[in-house]
């Protein structure tokens, strides 16, 4: 049974005027037909797969809705049927009409941290070469590169610029540098036997330098993984495309992929699997706001504020502060 640390709070209920400061418990996973949101005394308002739950937050169903709602501290799913109405709280929902489903978590009941590329707040510096002579062309660069964290040492790969050679460059979780490698290719090996190991689980970032000192890879960071995370992820994502072959875009699998590479800080794996999620599911707007914070954590600006635009376009409110 993998276990991992989880951050939910469990403090008593709160009241309503205190609602906005409760951390998420839960997430849909699957939005078919009329859900409906609503926390304290807001608006009822349409919910989409992604979406984050918290105590108190209530979800109603119409005639043809349904939705499936995953528990972030053991992975258990509960599902509201058609014509029904619940009330999220800390470790389950309290049906209040209608239809409710619980399925007992599988392999154990794994926890899950509250996604981090989720909880990013904008600000308006975050987008500030966006409208960079060339910007376009740049990031998608950046976003051609990835790590291979699923072996050890990882492997590094990115475009070719046509500027060799290229200067590969580590730094530590505080960002300070800490190695360097000159590189004639566009793919490089951690040494087996470098001056210093890559500690397993350790925070990194990493970036590529053209000779002219021009960005190849804007910096981001990935995170090594265990001998066991590494099964455990493989198994993910075999179970994922299985259940993908048989119902191409079912939201219930890709959310639990989504909950898998968040924890993970796996955001290569994350940002392909939300560009397929975009693909299949282009009117989510909660699409768009996770890959507006994915596409800014790997230094891409331009392609964050379409997302952004894109995510108001559908309705989405997600304030850029000054």
């Amino acid at each position: 049974m993998l276990v991992v640390t989880v951050l939910v709070s469990l403090a008593p209920p709160a009241s309503a005027d205190d609602l906005p400061k409760q951390r998420p418990v839960a997430i849909i996973a699957g939005a078919q037909g009329d859900v409906q949101l609503k926390t304290g005394s807001n608006d009822w308002q349409k919910g989409y797969p992604l979406d984050l739950l918290r105590p108190d937050t209530y979800v109603k169903c119409g005639t043809d809705g349904q939705a499936v709602i995953i528990f972030l501290y053991d992975d258990h799913r509960e599902t509201i049927g058609p014509n029904s109405e619940g009330q999220v709280a800390f470790r389950s929902i309290t049906k209040m009409s209608g239809s409710l489903k619980s399925e007992p978590a599988k392999n154990g009941g794994n926890e899950f941290n509250i996604p981090y590329v989720g909880q990013l707040k904008l600000n308006q510096g975050m987008f500030t070469h966006a409208d960079d002579a060339g910007e376009q062309k740049t990031e998608d660069t950046f976003l051609s590169a990835y790590v291979e964290v699923t072996t050890y040492p990882p492997i590094f790969h990115w475009a070719d610029v046509g500027q060799k050679p290229y200067r590969l460059q580590l730094f530590d979780d505080a960002k300070q540098f800490i190695y360097e490698a000159k590189v004639p290719l566009t793919t490089y090996r951690f040494p087996y036997k470098p001056p210093f190991r890559l500690i397993k689980s350790g925070l990194y970032y990493w970036q590529v330098l053209a000779p002219n000192n021009n960005l190849v890879v804007g910096q981001y960071d990935f995170r090594l993984l265990t001998l066991p995370l590494v099964k455990f992820i493989a198994q993910q994502e075999k179970l994922y495309n299985a259940i993908q072959a048989k119902q191409k875009g079912d939201t219930v699998s890709a959310t639990e992929l989504f909950l898998v590479f968040n924890q993970y800080h796996t955001l290569d794996k994350l940002v392909h699997l939300l560009q397929d999620w975009r693909t299949n599911q282009p009117d989510n707007p909660e699409v768009y706001r996770y890959l507006t914070r994915a596409y800014l954590l790997k230094g891409c600006p331009f392609h964050a504020r379409q997302a952004l635009q894109q995510e108001i376009r559908l309705g989405g409110t997600d304030p850029v502060q000054p």
